[in-house]
């Protein structure tokens, strides 16, 4: 049984008309600048500015961590946890993203503040 696959004209624009409609969705939300953290611990919250550069001391459950906020990003670079899953997470700056440090019970949370929106009109 001989079968071949023949792909046609037609079936090639169906394709890069499914791409771009699957590219087009996938990007359409992301036109928020983040420009502030949250972080909850040890009962507390507060918001720091992405656009300022500073460590800041957080009090956990089970000691101090340092967050690092640098180049628009944010960082836990020091926690009392055995693990150091936090550490290894690395920076966070895009809206929602999140460090979790879960023995010091701190959450830190990247706030999508800011619409960037395309004009009619651009000068």
């Amino acid at each position: 049984m001989d079968t071949k696959h023949n792909i046609n004209l037609y079936d090639i624009i169906i394709i890069l008309i499914i791409a771009s409609l699957a590219i087009f969705f996938l990007f359409r939300g992301n036109n928020t600048i983040a420009t502030s953290i949250n972080v909850e611990g040890n009962g507390e919250k507060y918001r720091y500015s992405l656009d300022k550069d500073q460590d800041i001391i957080l009090h956990g459950a089970i000691g101090e961590l340092t967050l690092r906020i640098k180049d628009h990003s944010a960082a836990i670079i020091e926690a009392p946890c055995k693990n150091q899953i936090c550490v290894q997470s690395g920076k966070i700056s895009t809206s929602n993203a999140f460090i979790a440090c879960i023995p010091s019970k701190v959450l830190i949370v990247v706030n999508p503040t800011k619409n960037m929106e395309v004009d009619d009109i651009a000068r």
